[in-house]
């Protein structure tokens, strides 16, 4: 059976077409533009890359912080039970999932049938991923490429004590003016994202491995300043992981 999974985030739409539990092919775009347009778009670039059309998609589920504003036929799950279904296909094991996604970390428990054991979020707040280290860099003029080479050339890294964005904001320019170099507050940024993250992993508990969704872990400076803070390596899904819920919705949807 062919099935989509559809993840409207905070800051990124994915599409996932799964074909008998395998990806076949995935889309992902900002969102920035009308939601019916974006999921027009999404459809059509992850129908053509698989080479099926909309009618061989037998079911759709949705997900994500969007999934309500979406006119498409599905079943809506949360995000904690995709990623824990996107999960528990890989491995049947007990395991510690931390989602770092453009505003919200999520952490949880997830035991070998991928039922949640313990859940923990952060508060919604723009200084709690992905979006702060985007602002972090636009103030100092970088890209999130450039995070980690200038993050690993850090000396002394800057801790930001803001736990509001805007605040937070203001600080950095404060400290680049007051003379800071670059490579130390971006390092901080990660710090701080990291050491939220490891907040709530070890709120919830170590469970097994600990394996990384979202976006924010494709960033290898965020990867290495977690696990610093957790004493303990981290994982990364086989598949990209920033699809973890799209790919889980797609899974359910089968069910």
């Amino acid at each position: 059976m062919i099935t989509a999974g559809v993840d409207i985030g905070t800051r990124f739409a994915k599409i996932c077409i799964v074909d008998e539990g395998k990806i076949v092919s995935f889309a992902e775009s900002g969102v920035d533009r009308k939601i019916s347009l974006l999921m027009r778009d999404l459809f059509s670039q992850a129908l053509k890359e698989a080479g099926i059309s909309k009618r061989e998609v037998a079911k759709t589920s949705l997900t994500g912080y969007g999934a309500g504003l979406v006119k498409i036929r599905g079943r809506i799950f949360s995000e904690p039970r995709c990623i824990a279904a996107a999960i528990k296909g890989e491995a049947c094991q007990t395991r510690t999932v931390a989602d770092v996604g453009g505003i919200f970390i999520h952490a949880a428990v997830v035991e070998n049938r991928g039922r949640i054991k313990n859940f923990a979020s952060n508060e919604k707040c723009a200084a709690g991923g992905g979006k702060f280290l985007e602002m972090v860099c636009k103030a100092l003029g970088k890209g999130i490429a450039d995070l980690s080479p200038c993050a690993a050339k850090a000396k002394a890294p800057y801790s930001i004590t803001s736990n509001c964005a805007v605040f937070a904001e203001s600080e950095i320019v404060s400290q680049v003016n007051a003379g800071a170099h670059p490579n130390d507050i971006l390092a901080g940024a990660v710090n701080l994202i990291a050491s939220r993250a490891a907040t709530l992993i070890e709120r919830v508990g170590l469970g097994g491995d600990v394996v990384l969704t979202g976006g924010v872990p494709r960033i290898p400076a965020f990867q290495k300043a977690l696990e610093s803070r957790l004493e303990k390596q981290t994982i990364l899904p086989d598949f990209a992981p920033q699809l973890a819920a799209a790919y889980g919705a797609a899974l359910l949807a089968s069910e």
